[in-house]
């Protein structure tokens, strides 16, 4: 993972340690971290004015939901998620990003080739080899970074490895032990084991006159060289030391005396890019304008020191200069809003929901995000994601048995913890998706609230051992609160209702569509209202449920009335659109008020109630 400890840095990359642990085959999963790798520069357009070139799509963004660290080479880019895969894009015309197959745990990209850390600590090297810098040499390693056609490496026993180009010596052998170590573009900085730094090779414009001091970080541009302190203040020599706009020389290293505290540093061809605790990003350097430096310098304006606009919900854990391109590593906020402002951010659901207070909204981002545990929501929140097709909440939960797990324990989200809570729970604009894991209820909903704009898919549960998914709820709602469903769609659940209300609860089904499986068991049916529910069920489509293959077929139904469980129940049914079932609308004939007008009907689909057709 990115961060600010002296284990390594890399030119045209991050200043980084990758302390992820050594991962074995295969690597188990990790939560997600970020939703994307933003990219600016060259590569984000094909009509950039003024024209961007070279032109090899290097900060094309990249989606996904386990990057934990990314690279910048001189036209290409790399990125290392959670499970050891390293992916590569831009210019690959010495091979750059054909990846050799393996499970890495750390990554560089230099000028024209890449270098990484296996699983086992060893490295791997590919790309342009004209000078040797592919040609990794043999050992054990902690750090490593890919210079302009030379490769820096930390062994485990804390010496350095150089190899590669050294007509200007930035591969000459160095001796004594070191804490992280940045190669440039012809040239090599060090931090050595008592803090202090040492630099070596090319010095034209003093990229190697190290500063006096301790340092925790560093990183090595083309012509300049970046140094972290222990305070997160940034140091920064060579070209672009001043504001003259000539050369090599973009301000690069005009790092203000009052620009704050800083946790990751990164250094390109002729960017500084800083990355501070609360997520944001600044930019020194061409195309900048943060130094006062002109918008375009003698160089081609490649844009890749303008930072997208933090938008609200977004930081950012990372950051990586390249030669003409930057990247920033996207955090997967899942922010907690308290009256509209945001009072947290999380890299996970439950920490956040444990770290909000009530009313407080949990607004998740795009990504996949994998519960190990039931979601319990203990308080009166409001839970948002992106969309429907962006934000999924997946279970990653294996129930080994399969008997009938009882209580609060059949839910995959659990709801308050008993039917006193009286919470109101708001859910919106995500996808809960079960993922064959036995899931008997989605939503334990012990309270009252909404779900408007969410998918619920693959709710099923083996109750029996015998290879059929005999269980499957996906809200139920067994309190005296109303639960309200809009717009919602219900795909693959298990063979009983798909939404259940009972226990005295209410609400109203609108604008939604529910498919069943063409299979089920005697309460096969999107909708069940018992135990005097109080239930409107309008403007929805219902199709396929149908129990002709297993067990009592006489309760699959569109719609259920049930007297079980207590009298008083209510059901108003309107305006549906119901097709393809074994029954539509079924109502106990003794204990229940049912009325149903206006609603569609297919061919086969037998109704127990009077229902006006138009």
């Amino acid at each position: 993972m990115i961060n600010s400890s002296i284990r390594g840095a890399a030119f045209f990359s991050v200043c980084a340690t990758f302390a992820t642990p050594a991962f074995a085959s295969p690597v188990p999963p990790l939560p997600p971290t970020s939703t994307s790798v933003v990219g600016v520069g060259a590569g984000t357009s094909a009509a950039a004015t003024p024209p961007v070139s070279p032109q090899f799509g290097q900060s094309v963004p990249q989606t996904g939901t386990d990057f934990v660290s990314m690279a910048a080479g001189g036209s290409h880019s790399l990125s290392l998620d959670g499970y050891g895969a390293v992916t590569a894009w831009g210019r690959s015309s010495e091979g750059q990003c054909t990846v050799p197959a393996g499970v890495y745990k750390a990554i560089s990209a230099g000028g024209l080739f890449s270098l990484a850390i296996k699983s086992d600590d060893t490295l791997a090297g590919w790309g342009a080899n004209g000078n040797g810098q592919s040609t990794v040499p043999a050992g054990t390693y902690t750090a490593l970074s890919a210079g302009y056609a030379h490769g820096a490496a930390i062994k485990s026993d804390g010496t350095l490895a150089l190899w590669g180009a050294n007509a200007n010596g930035q591969t000459t052998a160095q001796t004594g032990t070191f804490l992280a170590v940045a190669a440039g573009g012809y040239h090599t900085i060090a931090i050595k084991a008592d803090g202090t730094l040492k630099g070596w090779g090319l010095n034209a414009n003093g990229q190697t006159t190290v500063p006096s001091g301790t340092y925790t970080a560093i990183a090595a541009g083309l012509y300049h060289s970046v140094a972290l302190k222990a305070d997160g203040t940034m140091s920064a020599w060579g070209a672009g030391s001043t504001s003259t706009v000539s050369g090599n020389s973009y301000g690069q290293s005009m790092i203000p005396s009052d620009a704050g505290s800083f946790t990751a540093i990164s250094a390109g061809k002729a960017v500084t890019l800083g990355l501070r605790a609360d997520g944001t990003v600044v930019s020194y350097g061409l195309s900048s304008a943060t130094v006062g430096m002109p918008a375009v310098g003698t160089d081609p304006n490649y844009g890749q020191a303008i930072i997208p606009a933090n938008t609200v919900g977004y930081t950012y854990t990372g950051i990586a200069a390249g030669g003409s391109q930057s990247l920033l590593l996207r955090a997967g906020s899942v922010t907690v809003v308290h009256s509209g402002v945001i009072n947290g951010r999380y890299t996970t659901i439950q920490p956040a929901i444990d770290g909000a207070t009530s009313g407080d909204t949990i607004n998740i981002p795009a990504g996949t995000f994998v519960l190990s545990s039931q979601l319990t929501i203990p308080i009166s929140l409001s839970v948002s994601g992106a969309s429907t097709a962006t934000t999924v909440i997946k279970s990653g939960i294996t129930k080994t048995g399969q008997s009938d797990p009882g209580g609060n324990a059949r839910g995959l989200i659990l709801v308050g913890t008993a039917p006193a809570s009286g919470l109101t729970v708001n859910v919106s604009n995500l996808t809960i998706d079960g993922n064959g894991n036995n899931v008997w209820q989605a939503v334990r909903d012990f309270g009252a609230g909404t779900f408007s704009n969410v998918a619920f898919n693959d709710i099923k549960y083996e109750w029996g051992g015998a290879g059929v998914y005999y269980q499957g709820t996906a809200i139920a709602a067994i309190a005296s609160g109303a639960v309200n469903v809009t717009n919602c769609t219900f795909t693959n659940i298990g063979r009983v209702s798909t939404l259940y209300y009972g226990a005295a609860s209410s609400g109203t089904v609108s604008g939604s569509t529910f498919t069943g499986q063409g299979l089920g068991d005697r309460y096969n049916s999107a909708v069940e209202i018992s135990s005097g529910a109080i239930v409107t069920v309008q403007n929805n489509d219902i199709s396929n449920y149908r129990g002709t293959a297993l067990g009592d077929s006489s309760q699959s139904n569109a719609i259920y009335v049930s007297s079980a469980g207590g009298s008083g129940t209510q059901a108003t049914i309107s305006g549906n659109l119901i097709t393809n079932n074994l029954s539509g609308i079924k109502a106990d004939p003794t204990g229940v008020t049912a009325t149903a007008t206006c609603n569609w009907f297919g061919t086969t689909d037998a109704n127990s109630i009077a229902a006006l057709v138009p």
